[in-house]
Formats: C-alpha cells, structure tokens, sequence
C-alpha cells in the first residue's frame, strides 16, 4: 500500500481540504463506562480515563514523538508522528476501573530483575488482551461513526452513492461485537485467574504455617 501512497501527490491545499473533511465527520463519544456501566454525563458522572494500550510510562522511554502506521503507509495528508499522550489510546472505562483492571500490567515496579520469578505473568498477559480488545472496540466505533456521519451527509444530499457507506458500517458493526465479547470472555477469565491465585497461594501459607507450627511442637 505504501507503493500505491507514494504514487498519489495532491497539492497542499488538496491535502488542507481533505484534513478538513475528516476533522469534520464525528468520533465517538462513549455515555458510560464499557466495564462499570457508571454514566459519563448527568448527575453524579465517572470521569473518562485517556487509556493507553502501552503503558504511559513505557511510551515515555521510546520517545516523546513516535512514529504511527502511516511512517509505513505514507497517506499524504496524514501525519506520521503519534505524541505520546495520543499514542495507542482508547476511551471508554472510567478512571476507577481502568486502575483496577490493569493493576499489573501497568505497575512499573514489577519490571525488575525479579519479574520473571515474582510476577503472576498470566495476570499480566490477561491484562494485555484485554487492553488490546478495549483498543480495538474503540478504533471500530469510531469508525463506524464517522461512516454515519459521512451516510447523513450523503443523505442531505441526496447522493445514490451509499452502498459502500452502509457496508462499511455493517463490517465495523461486526467487529465491534467481536470485540466486545473477546474482552467479556477475557475479563471472566482474568478474574477467575486471580481468584485462584489468590486461592492458590492462601492454601500455601496455611500449609506451610502448619508445618512451621509442627516442628516447633
């Protein structure tokens, strides 16, 4: 596709008007927290958490300006550099629950010479994949509303030209659902991981409290 990108070379101001039109088509706004169901708006409202996918603290060791797909792609009127507060970001849990679904993953203290031996690395793998399902649950209904925004358009209009349009919604609808219940099955799991763990390591301190108990006698 970069081959194809290189071909195209539109003017400056071709490039200004097509920046225009997609600033002016509509992103998605979530009302509630997609893991809590707290509102966003109204009396009493959770606040939004910019989430990353990669953790903040990560990003910041790359770079401050990180390179995006489109360093790769080359879409003219595209920039290529993502800022670090931008980068991989999705917005749909509230502040409290992103603290607590990504309790490890994004604990920078467990990246140490130790992580390997203390770190219940599944924990932290199951936070991944959540994130990255969260990630792409966000990238498809913007998507999905900037084609709506672009089908009332045509509509006002009375343009013939929306097969396209309605396609592309029903294909983001699809991967919306898929990845909603990915995230649902993963979160069941993560959940039920940590209650074995904890399960787990409680029947180890109590045997072993036993034992200690036992040669003292």
């Amino acid at each position: 596709m970069s081959d194809l990108m290189e071909q195209i070379h539109p003017s400056d101001d071709k490039n200004i008007e097509i920046r225009k039109k997609a600033s002016q088509l509509k992103t998605y706004r979530p009302k509630s927290c997609k893991n809590c169901h707290a509102k966003f708006f109204g009396s009493n409202p959770k606040k939004i958490c910019n989430s990353h996918s990669i953790p903040r603290f990560i990003l910041r060791g790359v770079g401050v300006n990180l390179n995006n797909i489109n360093a790769f792609v080359h879409i003219p009127w595209e920039s290529s550099k993502t800022g670090v507060n931008s980068a991989g970001t999705f917005s749909l849990l509230c502040t409290d629950c992103d603290g607590k679904l990504f309790k490890e993953y994004e604990n920078p203290s467990l990246y140490n010479e130790n992580f390997l031996k203390e770190c219940d690395r599944q924990q932290v793998m199951n936070e991944i994949a959540m994130k990255n399902y969260l990630f792409s649950m966000y990238f498809h209904l913007n998507e999905k509303s900037k084609y709506e925004s672009l089908l009332s358009k045509l509509e006002r209009d009375n343009d013939t030209g929306k097969g396209s349009i309605v396609y592309g919604i029903k294909r983001e609808e699809a991967e919306i659902i898929d990845a909603k219940s990915s995230f649902a099955r993963t979160k069941k799991y993560s959940l039920s991981h940590k209650i074995i763990y904890i399960i787990y390591f409680t029947f180890m301190f109590l045997i072993m409290n036993s034992l200690l108990h036992f040669r003292i006698k």
